[in-house]
């Protein structure tokens, strides 16, 4: 009778502990039980595709996301919006400018390669009203990126971006400050990235010199401020907790 006991007490004493585990990782303001804090994702879905829309609430883009998308399919699209400053007015690129994205989830294997497709922004933005940006204010930069990988590994994969120094040297649009880079995605599918609230945000690096100096300078930033833009068929989007 005493072991018999003894044993439910242990027992009893393990689903307690169990039950407090479970508590901590599900409680909302727990900052150990997963990277998001009690958060779970918002995915979009139309018909079938999932667009992945990171981490953000009723599908509101804040500015304040740690993860960043772009891709298009089923009449929406998202758009991500990276913006650079520090940039010296006149200079000389040496070598070849890079973009390193962090990248996070994608779309399934049936959509690679995925082609990313790069822009300018040719005016000022804030991060919480990107849907406010106009495709008429974005300028093709006319080159691009091929995502190969098939799968992304759980720690994320580093894409190494080549930007054409031409890009870099022809920076700056009137009374915008700094330089907004626009990503979007070719065809279907979709991307998911880290933002610059990350380790591992969009960062920017490149060589150059000023004029009458030969000593190279470089330039290597984060970007300041980043976000994505969701538009298309409102009324046939659902969003719901993965």
């Amino acid at each position: 009778m005493y072991m018999r006991k003894k044993a439910y007490t242990l027992i009893a004493l393990v689903l307690i502990i169990m039950s407090m585990i479970m508590s901590a990782c599900t409680k909302k303001d727990n900052l150990t039980g997963d990277n998001w804090s009690g958060i779970k994702p918002q995915l979009a879905t139309v018909n079938s595709f999932e667009m992945g829309y990171s981490y953000t609430h009723e599908g509101t883009v804040k500015g304040n996301e740690s993860y960043l998308i772009c891709g298009s399919e089923g009449g929406i699209e998202a758009v991500s919006i990276l913006n650079f400053i520090g940039l010296t007015d006149t200079m000389t690129v040496i070598g070849q400018p890079t973009l390193k994205i962090v990248a996070t989830r994608r779309s399934g294997i049936s959509r690679s390669p995925l082609e990313l497709t790069f822009h300018k922004l040719n005016k000022n933005w804030a991060a919480d009203s990107t849907n406010n940006v106009l495709d008429t204010d974005i300028t093709p930069l006319n080159f691009t990126y091929s995502v190969t990988q098939d799968t992304i590994s759980s720690a994320g994969d580093t894409l190494t971006i080549n930007i054409p120094a031409a890009v870099i040297q022809n920076w700056k649009t009137e009374n915008v400050t700094g330089l907004n880079l626009v990503i979007k995605l070719t065809g279907t599918g979709w991307l998911e990235f880290k933002a610059t609230e990350l380790a591992g945000g969009p960062l920017l690096s490149f060589e150059y010199q000023i004029a009458n100096s030969t000593t190279n300078q470089n330039y290597s930033q984060k970007a300041v401020k980043d976000s994505y833009r969701i538009s298309g068929t409102e009324n046939v989007r659902q969003i719901y907790s993965a």
